[in-house]
């Protein structure tokens, strides 16, 4: 399997408040990927990252909602909505995880298709030698006001509220998922990360880092680069290269 995966703390934090997962049910055959990017103060963001990931992991190592010729999204969606309100509680019961919360990027690749669910920031791309192709949308503030024609995309990234996010996993007791769903061609390659990589190296910097190494050289030329040039946030980076016969 050709896959490359690291976090990195970054140059600026105390503490790395990223996750990340990899999982292939051989079975199945089926890929299951994810990152997330914790929000909150003391150790909130790492505790609400680190669960998400505990959790997905644990609720599809034995389940039979994903095989090889079906993804049932609507199920996932609902795994995600009660691992949401899993977090949710714990930071409604503890002082100290109040408003806690994390952004997913998950992907679940079988049969030649990726299947995304997505809250936050993290994002998902394909990348192969002409182009790289952003998957998801971000739920953020600088997002929001593109799609309303406040700001240009150029202004978006020197805007104050950059970071601010409009959706999260644990921040409120309902969430909404989204799903996005590509066939993957031949030389396509997979990339989830979070905004620490996206912030600081630029998407053609990053396709031409991905296409000219293997997935484990790519990752650390990525989080290399973005330490480089800031370093401001912690980085997680996956690449994944999955075989497509057509």
């Amino acid at each position: 399997m050709d896959i490359g995966y690291k976090s990195h703390i970054g140059n600026m934090r105390a503490k790395n408040q990223d996750a990340y997962l990899v999982l292939e049910k051989s079975s199945a055959k089926v890929i299951i990927l994810a990152v997330a990017d914790g929000l909150g103060g003391h150790n909130a963001g790492e505790i609400a990252s680190s669960t998400l990931v505990k959790e997905i992991k644990d609720k599809f190592e034995n389940t039979n909602i994903i095989d090889e010729e079906r993804i049932q999204e609507q199920e996932v969606i609902e795994i995600i909505k009660e691992i949401n309100k899993i977090i949710y509680e714990m930071g409604s019961n503890d002082v100290n995880l109040s408003k806690m919360g994390t952004t997913l990027c998950l992907s679940i690749i079988a049969n030649q298709q990726v299947h995304i669910f997505h809250v936050g920031d993290s994002r998902a791309y394909i990348i192969n030698e002409k182009e790289i192709l952003q998957l998801t949308r971000d739920h953020s503030l600088v997002e929001q006001l593109i799609s309303q024609g406040e700001i240009s995309r150029e202004e978006a990234e020197t805007y104050p509220n950059k970071n601010v996010i409009t959706r999260a996993i644990g921040t409120d007791e309902e969430i909404e998922v989204d799903y996005y769903q590509c066939e993957l061609k031949k030389g396509d390659t997979i990339l989830l990360c979070t905004d620490g990589l996206t912030n600081e190296v630029e998407a053609e910097e990053i396709k031409d880092i991905i296409n000219k190494h293997n997935c484990e050289e790519a990752v650390e030329v990525l989080v290399q680069k973005a330490n480089e040039y800031g370093g401001h946030d912690n980085i997680t980076v996956i690449v994944y290269k999955p075989e497509v016969v057509l």
